[in-house]
């Protein structure tokens, strides 16, 4: 009974479904619209070289932390632009991106999420414009699967 029951406790462990051991998250949630932003737009060369395979793809502003300052869907687009959100200087509470502070881009196209380097890098500035038009380059992230998988 005993040796059942340590031989359960494995498999449960080492088979668990790879989705629940998953690293790559699907960023969640809405940024807040503090009244303080920056634009980056999104010219073709930057689009195209995306690795859009849908309609419902879109980009993810965040910060360090992982605090989402922007998004906005490029699923179908030539052109576009994303407002990243700064933080509220009248507030104690910190709800987005401070002065200089370095953005980071995710693509989400269904189940894929992509880490997007800027060929420009973007640093927060209220009301500031940034364009990128070259570009850009990726990385898919790959979950780390632990154990059993059901392929």
């Amino acid at each position: 009974m005993k040796n059942n029951l340590l031989y359960t406790l494995l498999i449960v462990l080492f088979c668990f479904p790879n989705k629940l051991l998953a690293q790559c998250d699907i960023p969640t949630g809405e940024p807040v619209n503090t009244g303080a932003n920056m634009t980056v737009l999104m010219r073709p060369g930057m689009i195209s070289s995306l690795p859009i395979s849908s309609r419902d793809a879109y980009l993810v502003a965040k910060l360090a932390d992982g605090m989402i300052v922007g998004n906005r869907l490029i699923g179908t687009a030539t052109q576009e632009a994303i407002t990243v959100w700064g933080n509220d200087s009248q507030s104690s509470v910190k709800d987005g991106a401070s002065s200089n502070e370095k953005i980071y881009f995710q693509l989400v196209d269904g189940d894929d999420l992509y880490d997007i380097e800027m060929a420009t890098e973007v640093s927060y500035a209220t009301q500031s414009f940034s364009v990128q038009n070259s570009a850009v380059s990726y990385t898919l992230c790959v979950p780390v699967v632990l154990g059993c998988t059901n392929s």
